[in-house]
């Protein structure tokens, strides 16, 4: 077995806690942080989050919280257990990345901030923290598009490195995200640990063999995007609704309310395919980058969906364009948005068509300076990418690649002498959903007739004795007469 030396950890809030090492370091020396008595979550006196993070950072990596760590390591937080349980299997990299994502609450960040403060001179690590978007769980829509994005960003954090030296840990963080995580990383073939806290046993649970063919993909796209634009079950035809009830695995359905799982959102199946013109893919495909490049693309239509709810969401990434002065005078307005896809390293010049398909026109990796002109930070060099006429370009699909979670194969060998084909099967398996679903939904509307008619004689039952009681009433009175 080979030693992780990458690691992407769903960080909780566990380390600011007053039972545990760096808790205790924080309260007594809390900067401009004010911990209420009986609560866990800080809240500022006064300054700034970024002052308040760099303090925790700071006062976690001095001697003394490495003394108070090691007089009790098992009281510090589920990361640092996490790593000192993978150091004591020999299965930790003597200088490991750990990639925390953190919920982006001042809790979430402090936490997070004191968690790499401490693990960084403990295990010799570089620490990235990456914040995950808040999830909307009055809307079932906005959650699953949630869950979905933070799909996304667990692979794009682990798809760096071989899945033979990397991991999935959910150690904090909503519990759905566990077995999210564990699918996520699954398609790629990455490992999941997982450690219990009360009693430090480590798990390390390995990747099952997930698939979807492209030929899957391509059928189960435009389902998933009829389902997006109706969202009423009963307004989908009837194939529409068998097709959702034999994939209950990715499509939510709640009473006539379905929506795309998760699962499917991180699949894309639900979004319109993306376009590159020849100049994007040439970089794509020559890009020392070019993973990174695709995990950016393939969170675009993520991004899409929450402006499409809200209008303003992400416009200080996806509109880069508005900080250039000569972009925004009358009659000089571009064509396509600039996309600052990871600040100084990833920029991508797009648009979404009317169909709603997503064009990449020009991607500039590695250098800033490559699409700013370093003499005048008003001029984008290049910016005829910027200007082009849609309609005059040679758009081609983006491809998945070798590593994609939607096209990554299993197959199975099976004995065609012995074995009922594949389609067979599926007809089989519709048949039985379809007569289980029309059953169940017969049940209900029987029992609901039930309700109603057990309510109604109730109803009557309670006149009676309305009327007997007043019969009665009658009678007493005409007795004392």
């Amino acid at each position: 077995m080979k030693d992780f030396s990458h690691l992407v950890i769903t960080a909780g809030i566990s380390a600011i806690s007053e039972r545990n090492a760096l808790g205790r370091l924080l309260r007594a020396n809390p900067g401009t942080l004010i911990f209420p008595e009986r609560q866990q979550n800080p809240v500022l006196r006064d300054g700034t989050t970024e002052q308040a993070e760099q303090h925790a950072r700071e006062c976690c990596c001095t001697k003394e919280a490495l003394a108070a760590v090691a007089a009790d390591p098992k009281s510090v937080s589920a990361e640092y257990s996490l790593l000192h349980a993978l150091r004591g299997m020999g299965r930790l990299h003597d200088k490991p990345t750990v990639v925390l994502l953190h919920t982006d609450t001042l809790a979430g960040r402090i936490s997070a901030q004191a968690v790499a403060g401490l693990i960084e001179p403990a295990f010799s690590a570089t620490c990235r923290l990456r914040p995950i978007a808040s999830l909307d769980t009055s809307n079932q829509r906005a959650l699953q598009a949630g869950l979905g994005a933070f799909m996304h960003q667990v692979v794009n954090e682990l798809r760096e490195v071989d899945p033979s030296y990397a991991c999935f840990a959910p150690q904090g963080g909503y519990k759905v995200m566990t077995s999210l995580g564990y699918v996520a990383g699954s398609f790629l073939g990455y490992s999941t640990a997982y450690l219990h806290e009360d009693n430090q046993a480590l798990h390390i649970i390995p990747p099952i063999p997930i698939s979807l063919s492209a030929q899957e993909k391509e059928a189960l796209g435009k389902l998933a995007r009829s389902v997006e634009r109706t969202q009423e079950f009963s307004k989908l035809t009837t194939e529409e609704q068998d097709e959702v009830l034999v994939h209950p695995w990715l499509f939510e359905v709640s009473d006539d309310l379905v929506v795309p799982n998760a699962l499917a959102q991180f699949l894309g199946l639900d979004t319109q395919p993306i376009f590159l013109s020849p100049e994007a893919h040439a970089v794509l495909n020559e890009s020392h980058r070019a993973a990174r490049i695709r995990g950016k693309l393939r969170e675009l239509p993520g991004m899409l969906r929450a402006r499409q709810r809200d209008p303003g969401a992400y416009v200080n990434i996806l509109d880069h364009e508005r900080d250039f002065t000569n972009l925004n005078r009358p009659g000089n307005q571009p064509a396509f948005h600039i996309w600052k896809a990871v600040k100084g390293e990833i920029y991508i010049v797009w648009k979404v068509r009317e169909d709603g398909a997503a064009l990449i026109n020009r991607i500039w990796a590695d250098n800033h300076a490559a699409y700013v002109d370093a003499g005048d930070h008003a001029r984008p060099a290049n910016s005829k990418g910027l200007f082009d006429e849609p309609s005059t370009i040679a758009w081609a699909p983006l491809k998945d690649d070798a590593d994609s979670p939607s096209v990554r194969l299993a197959p199975r060998e099976t004995n065609q002498a012995t074995q009922p084909s594949a389609s067979t099967e599926v007809a089989t398996l519709k048949a039985k959903v379809k007569t289980l679903y029309r059953e169940n939904s017969a049940s209900q509307q029987n029992a609901a007739k039930f309700r109603k008619e057990a309510a109604k004689l109730s109803k009557e039952r309670t006149e009676l004795e309305n009327q007997v009681q007043n019969l009665r009433m009658r009678l007493a009175a005409l007795t004392q007469e």
